[in-house]
């Protein structure tokens, strides 16, 4: 049986090796029931924006989802933020590269030369991004050379009133492919699938 596993998923499972959770509750975070965050249902809400973008309103307020973005404070520093083509957003891609597995994956924007992806934060943390498994895996399930993160930073999810998100500064995180890489995607996903394979054989799991 092959098991599908989502790109998001080998983050939350380095946290386990790297953390005291328990299998069970990784188990839990992979598969149980999904209830998101305001925060998430915040970023969701922008991906929505930036997917569907057409064009600068008046005022530089975006309602989606019952938020606000407002982007009348924004500050790029010059750097144009890259939406690509409608056809270029949101494709959905599934990986085979690894016996017994479906990895699978929904890309922001794709381009010919470099995978996008978007980011709602109220904290710019580069580290969290350089330490990502999803970077990885989207260049080697696309065999692309280079993926850069486009970051919103906002204000902190507990100020926002009344829905409205302000979005203040904008950043961009390039990531490249390097020697070996393809190598360690395909064996995190290997050791994923293998733990995935013993919960399924101990009938610890309720999916098909």
């Amino acid at each position: 049986m092959r098991n599908r596993i989502s790109v998001t998923a080998l983050d939350s499972y380095q946290y386990f090796l790297d953390s005291d959770m328990s299998e069970a509750e990784l188990r839990e975070r992979l598969f149980g029931d999904f209830i998101p965050t305001y925060a998430m249902q915040a970023g969701s809400a922008w991906h929505k924006v930036l997917e569907l973008w057409q064009g600068q309103t008046a005022n530089n307020q975006y309602l989606q989802d019952d938020f606000i973005f407002d982007l009348s404070v924004l500050d790029c520093g010059n750097k144009p933020i890259v939406l690509g083509k409608p056809w270029q957003r949101e494709q959905k891609h599934i990986w085979q590269g690894v016996d017994g597995v479906d990895l699978v994956g929904k890309i922001d924007v794709e381009t010919p030369f470099v995978i996008i992806d978007h980011k709602l934060s109220a904290n710019f943390d580069p580290e969290r991004y350089f330490n990502s498994w999803q970077w990885r895996a989207y260049l080697t399930m696309r065999n692309k050379n280079k993926f850069t993160y486009q970051i919103f930073e906002c204000e902190p999810i507990d100020k926002i009133k009344n829905n409205t998100v302000q979005i203040k500064h904008y950043h961009t995180l390039d990531m490249y492919a390097y020697d070996g890489m393809q190598k360690e995607v395909m064996d995190m996903v290997a050791d994923l699938s293998n733990l995935i394979h013993k919960w399924r054989n101990r009938n610890e799991l309720n999916i098909i």
